[in-house]
């Protein structure tokens, strides 16, 4: 929206501004709720939190990609439902799916927390005033032209489905090889394609389209699932851990996953972080800090995996983020997510 006004220049200072607003606010609400920080200490923790989504942070914010947005909105959304601030968060929620429709991976867990009035509001937002905001903006021909580009270019192919069958006919190419999402893996691991900037294939194995599918809803539905039954386990006690076990969803979800999205790693990382910082004593504190760090390891190899080609095209961030996915559903709700005093700022 910023770049649809005039300065370009101006506009593209405004927004990495913003960007990195969103970022530290993010940090600050992680901090606040995951991490062991006494008061006055809360920026400790922030740059904490940032050093752990620093790469994907370095990288968004070079390209001017939509990142920021994204995870503020959907850490304000979960922020405010907790402080039942019901009409805050479902309009927060609904603003990154005006540009991107990834976030709806995270509408289960209000489900699951039955935080109705967020999803009906995020609802109302979505379809009436997010389109009404685009169209004062852009007006009505480019609205419609961003419409169509969605659907042709973007809902379509890159749905898992669409996508494994393109792939199906394609005898090779390096067009995935810098998307590392669970999609473009499987591709990768799966189908006989040749990548020029590798001179060879990673394919460990040929399934068809339908049996990659179907391995992508098994490996999404199983930690999906995994959450929903944390959440029925745990009840309030277990929000943030649930919460954040959806964000991995959703990045493992994300079939354009490119090196900026590592940045939404940081609010499941602060999770896992701040357990292996708890200064509890009990046999279960101990045995969670252990399930933290090794998981915390894994991600981190990832993230050095990433630098090289080849283990990237092989799926190292894939296992990063189960690993964080795997270790936040491990721990349990001794050391429970504190509540929060309203804080906008």
């Amino acid at each position: 929206m910023l770049m649809a006004m005039p300065p370009r220049v101006v506009a593209a200072a405004v927004w990495w501004g913003l960007s990195v607003w969103m970022y530290w606010q993010t940090a600050v609400w992680a901090a606040r709720r995951w991490l062991p920080v006494a008061a006055g200490r809360t920026v400790a923790g922030a740059l904490v939190v940032l050093a752990t989504g620093l790469l994907g942070m370095v990288a968004d914010l070079t390209v001017g990609q939509l990142t920021a947005l994204v995870l503020y909105c959907i850490m304000a959304a979960f922020e405010f439902g907790e402080r039942r601030r019901w009409t805050a968060a479902g309009a927060l929620l609904a603003i990154p799916l005006l540009v991107k429709p990834l976030p709806i991976v995270i509408a289960p867990y209000f489900v699951l927390r039955r935080q109705w009035a967020v999803l009906a509001n995020a609802a109302a937002v979505w379809l009436v005033a997010g389109p009404l905001l685009l169209f004062l903006i852009f007006g009505a021909a480019n609205e419609r032209d961003g419409w169509r580009h969605f659907r042709a270019d973007t809902a379509g192919p890159r749905s898992p489905w669409q996508f494994f069958r393109d792939w199906e006919s394609r005898p090779g190419g390096d067009e995935t090889f810098r998307r590392s999402g669970l999609s473009s893996t499987l591709v990768r691991l799966l189908r006989p394609v040749t990548y020029d900037g590798l001179g060879g294939t990673v394919q460990m194995a040929t399934l068809s389209a339908p049996a990659m599918a179907a391995l992508w809803f098994i490996v999404i539905g199983g930690i999906g699932g995994w959450c929903c039954w944390a959440a029925l386990r745990g009840g309030a006690q277990a929000s943030g851990r649930v919460f954040t076990g959806f964000v991995c969803v959703m990045l493992l979800a994300n079939p354009h996953f490119i090196s900026y999205w590592i940045a939404a790693e940081m609010i499941p990382a602060a999770v896992l972080v701040g357990r292996c910082l708890s200064r509890s004593v009990t046999d279960r504190a101990r045995r969670d800090r252990v399930v933290a760090s090794m998981a915390l390891a894994v991600w981190l190899a990832s993230l050095v995996a990433f630098a090289f080609p080849v283990y990237r095209a092989a799926g190292s961030v894939v296992v990063g983020i189960l690993a964080l996915a795997v270790g936040v559903l491990l721990i349990r709700d001794e050391v429970s997510e504190q509540p929060v005093e309203p804080n906008v700022a």
